[in-house]
């Protein structure tokens, strides 16, 4: 499981997508891969909402859904209520966020790696 000092910072996906995860619970998003879901329309990746996002919001960690011992990372953007959530899985060292996109069985993952810090 990663702390909480692990998580925040600047994560990057394959594609050139940014997240950037504030201390303060807030974060920002540049063409981020993910599953998203939006509850006011019923949609999800895969099945009709596009895989990236761009946009602001607030994020918080808690422990996975599953038995797993991991760490959950949630996205939730403005107002809209559209959300993400990532498993945050490695250590300290090499730690990934990572989320199937739709239907686990259609293959689609979204890996995200932390970008080195800013000196």
């Amino acid at each position: 499981m990663l702390a909480g000092s692990e998580v925040t910072g600047t994560w990057q996906d394959k594609e050139g997508g940014r997240l950037v995860l504030a201390d303060d619970g807030t974060f920002s998003a540049s063409n981020v891969c993910g599953d998203y879901g939006d509850p006011v329309a019923g949609t999800s990746s895969g099945f009709g909402l596009p895989r990236v996002r761009t946009g602001t919001g607030t994020w918080k960690q808690s422990k996975s859904h599953d038995t797993k011992m991991v760490t959950a990372v949630r996205t939730t953007y403005g107002q809209g209520g559209v959300w993400a959530e990532y498993e945050a899985r490695g250590t300290a060292a090499a730690p990934v966020l990572w989320a199937y996109i739709g239907d686990p069985d259609s293959g689609h993952i979204c890996v995200l790696e932390k970008a080195p810090a800013r000196r």
